[in-house]
């Protein structure tokens, strides 16, 4: 079972690759979380292929390159609206929601 909060605060997310109807992109699981709390994203390095393997989120100034050992991103959203994820050539993307 899959839980968003973990027992230290932190808001859980999965990012994977994957089928959405009928293209391929990034599945971010769950797509919301709330501002000002800490989010740890664990990415499924096994889906994720070439160029998808690098996450990009430009407005937090993060850029990192997932493989199996090293594959969580941990940032705090400071702002409400929507948070966009891409892959280095901007082909895969996923939009995270930042609530209140």
């Amino acid at each position: 079972e899959f839980n968003d909060t973990s027992d230290d605060g932190v808001q859980d997310l999965r990012l994977s690759y994957g089928k959405i109807g009928y293209s391929y992109n990034y599945i971010l699981f769950p797509a919301a979380v709330k501002v000002n709390e800490p989010v740890r994203i664990t990415a499924d390095a096994d889906s994720l292929r070439g160029c998808y393997r690098s996450v990009q989120i430009p407005s937090y100034d993060i850029s990192k390159f997932m493989t199996k050992s090293d594959n969580i991103i941990e940032f705090t959203p400071t702002e409400t609206g929507d948070v966009i994820i891409t892959c280095s050539m901007g082909m895969g993307v996923a939009i995270l929601t930042v609530e209140e």
